[in-house]
Parts: C-alpha cells; structure tokens; sequence
C-alpha cells in the first residue's frame, strides 16, 4: 500500500511494477494531489490543447489535399533518408518526433 500512498512523488516505477496498468497511474496520482489553484490551471491547459487539437482536426477535414500533399512531401523525405542509410532515430529527429513515438 505504501506505493499507492506516495504514487505522485515517483520519477520511475520499480521493475516489478513497469506495467502499462501501473504507468498509467502515475499521471492520475500527481493529478489527485493538485490543490485548487493547481488544478484549474491543469484544467485550463487540458482545454487549450483540446480546443487546438480540435482546430487541427477540422482543418485536416476541411483540406484534405493539403494533408495528402504533407504526407506524400513526408514519405518522400522518409524514403530518401532510408535510401541513404539513416538510422531511424535520425529520421524521428528530422520529423520533429521524439524516440516514444512508433
């Protein structure tokens, strides 16, 4: 019990708890000890990044071939870069993506 008690002050989990089902509790753990202020701002973060991803969302909607056209200029890139021998972490770099994302 003493780690859910203090769930919101762990940097990592222990290797025997490195499970998705624990991982995604350590979010909700500092999210419960937020205080009132805190957690209006949170709240007040969170809804700015809806209302963007929602932007971003209908304008893909909106001008889908301005979005194939991206995807194609992407592939296109990806493939060159592959085509000259870049490790995969180069190219994620050259995205904008971070080593999570797959």
């Amino acid at each position: 019990m003493f780690i859910f008690r203090y769930l919101d002050r762990l940097k990592e989990l222990p290797p025997a708890l490195k499970t998705e089902k624990f991982e995604g509790l350590l979010p909700f753990a500092k999210l419960a000890r937020f205080n009132k202020k805190e957690l209006k701002r949170y709240r007040y973060i969170m809804h700015l990044k809806w209302d963007r991803y929602a932007q971003q969302l209908a304008f893909a909607e909106d001008n889908p071939d301005f979005v194939k056209k991206i995807e194609e200029k992407v592939i296109d890139k990806v493939e060159r870069m592959l085509k000259n021998g870049a490790s995969m972490d180069k190219i994620r770099a050259s995205l904008g993506l971070s080593n999570n994302s797959k």
